[in-house]
């Protein structure tokens, strides 16, 4: 009984483990948006924290300092709201207040940061206008992501008061 250990792909265990995380949060985000919206502020938060070159990148390119205030209070109020998911455990209305009002912070330094865009965007003549669009599409999607999570928690705070 000679049998031969089979090699396992690396790649493809860490897409298979990457694949069974997105169907836990899928199957979450109907049965139990708590868990759905602690998993996902968090991914948003860290996936902005790594991509934030995109942002840096149309920074340079606007050679605008507030837009650089604006864009690190923004990842920074998302690594706050990543910190408030993740020690969030009780869905009550003290427990809530805090991690809904910087999920609002942080979606409105958002939207201030594309106003920045859109602002400098009309004002510059030489300008790559690419590099500040793709800006601005990225600020919008986090933006977006923020907001799906904000609505995520608000969901679980009110399911959460109704079972109680």
């Amino acid at each position: 009984m000679n049998e031969e250990k089979v090699k396992v792909n690396p790649v493809k265990k860490v897409g298979l483990g990457l694949l069974k995380l997105f169907k836990k949060i899928g199957v979450s985000f109907v049965n139990n948006p708590s868990v759905f919206a602690k998993y996902f502020i968090s991914a948003v938060a860290l996936m902005h924290l790594v991509l934030s070159s995109i942002q840096i990148t149309t920074i340079t390119v606007l050679e605008n300092e507030i837009c650089g205030v604006a864009m690190f209070l923004f990842i920074l109020f998302g690594l706050v709201c990543l910190f408030n998911a993740i020690r969030l455990k009780q869905f009550t209305i003290k427990k809530m207040i805090f991690p809904i009002v910087m999920l609002l912070v942080c979606i409105g330094t958002g939207l201030w940061l594309v106003s920045i865009y859109f602002e400098r965007l009309n004002n510059q003549q030489v300008l790559d206008h690419s590099v500040v669009v793709k800006g601005i599409v990225f600020s919008f999607i986090i933006v977006g992501c923020y907001l799906l999570g904000l609505v995520q928690t608000i969901r679980a705070y009110f399911i959460a008061k109704k079972v109680q």
